[in-house]
């Protein structure tokens, strides 16, 4: 973590405060939570590929398509473009924005993509997780499915945060 990186990681995460390092916190505590420790979300596949798709200039560097493409895209994205609007405004769709599926393991929805579980609160503040990108700040489980999937650590195969309410978004296939 670069002192830019722990800039941002500082004023995303509310129990980091003028007495905590942030790159300290991020090394005990952070990486352990599943925490963002970059200026920049990592993309999903779904956002990786589409950034490929809108800009043709990448396109010729890493590729079409391709996990190795779309990882080198996500790096991209993570260094430099999500500073650069022609850039940062090219990984989402309204078409095919993630939508919230359910609380708790009695819910489940039919998500045609990949459905992501993860924390319904904050675990640095307790404040209610409202969006499926505040969702990814924290250590999240992604699953691809093409059918009914419960929002549980059944289904999952794991939990990501134990004796904690857990929330699905669904991030559907463009």
């Amino acid at each position: 973590m670069d002192d830019s990186e722990a800039k941002c990681y500082a004023g995303r995460y509310t129990d980091i405060n003028a007495t905590v390092d942030p790159k300290a916190h991020w090394n005990t505590i952070g990486k352990a939570e599943g925490r963002l420790g970059a200026c920049a979300k990592k993309l999903t596949q779904f956002e990786a590929q589409r950034y490929l798709n809108m800009n043709p200039d990448l396109q010729r560097q890493y590729g079409r398509t391709g996990g190795e493409a779309r990882n080198k895209a996500n790096k991209h994205f993570m260094t430099t473009g999500y500073k650069e609007v022609k850039y940062a405004n090219s990984t989402r769709n309204e078409f095919t924005e993630p939508w919230f599926c359910g609380v708790g393991q009695y819910s489940n929805c039919q998500c045609q993509g990949v459905m992501y579980f993860g924390p319904t609160k904050r675990p640095d503040s307790g404040q209610e997780i409202k969006t499926f990108d505040d969702m990814r700040q924290w250590r999240t489980i992604a699953k691809e499915t093409d059918n009914w999937t419960m929002c549980s650590a059944q289904d999952f195969g794991s939990d990501p945060w134990p004796n904690q309410e857990k929330q699905c978004y669904c991030e559907p296939k463009p």
